[in-house]
């Protein structure tokens, strides 16, 4: 991360920029996400069930993104937060980037997927794993400041009747930008690309097949 030195009376003003009346919303808010770049298929493959990513962060909460210095001249910190847990709100992503492509998605983000596929045991079904997706930034002196923003998520397809992985892809990127709004920029463009770049993937549609036969 870069080391950023900043006059003190606006050093908490940039800082907070995108929390307190900046442009960029939080996660996951409506306006957060956006479809990919993708066309819909002229002939969609099976039903899908779509689950929670399973959030592998070491955060208090599933819905932590990390935190950030208060006020300018003080050791104070805030810890900010998603609006829904974070493993919720990537795996509405993929549904939303299915569903763009014409599949048909039973919703079932707000449950972890079970070992025994005891629900929609015939249909393939998605998940993964977050291993990144955060926010901060913190004071090295009065005026100076570092931070960053990181995604890595794992995007997993289970056959159908067991939970076993027939595909598996990881996306990762990382920002030392040290401003929230660039922030959350971040975490927003990353998460639509990395469910663009699964929709634009013939082995992961050539993976739901095989998991549903």
């Amino acid at each position: 991360m870069r080391r950023y030195i900043l006059l003190a009376h606006i050093g908490l003003g940039l800082i907070l920029a995108g929390c307190t009346g900046g442009s960029a919303p939080l996660p996951f808010a409506p306006e957060f996400y956006r479809l990919p770049r993708t066309a819909p298929l002229s002939t969609p493959l099976a039903a899908v069930a779509v689950y929670q990513f399973v959030d592998k962060r070491s955060v208090a909460a599933p819905t932590v993104l990390g935190e950030h210095p208060v006020r300018t001249g003080t050791s104070g910190r805030a810890v900010f937060y998603a609006t829904e847990p974070v493993g919720t709100g990537v795996a509405r992503a993929f549904v939303e980037g299915l569903r763009a492509q014409g599949f048909q998605v039973l919703d079932r983000t707000m449950n972890p997927l079970s070992g025994k596929r005891e629900e929609e045991p015939s249909i393939p079904a998605i998940s993964g794993e977050v291993l990144a997706f955060s926010s901060s930034s913190r004071r090295t002196g009065l005026v100076s400041y570092v931070g960053g923003a990181a995604f890595h998520v794992r995007v997993q397809v289970y056959g159908s009747k067991v939970a076993k992985v027939f595909w598996e892809r990881s996306y990762s990127k990382s920002s030392d930008a040290f401003l929230i709004n660039s922030q959350l920029v971040f975490l927003s463009r990353s998460l639509a690309e990395s469910v663009e770049d699964a929709m634009n993937d013939p082995t992961f549609f050539e993976a739901v097949r095989r998991s549903s036969d």
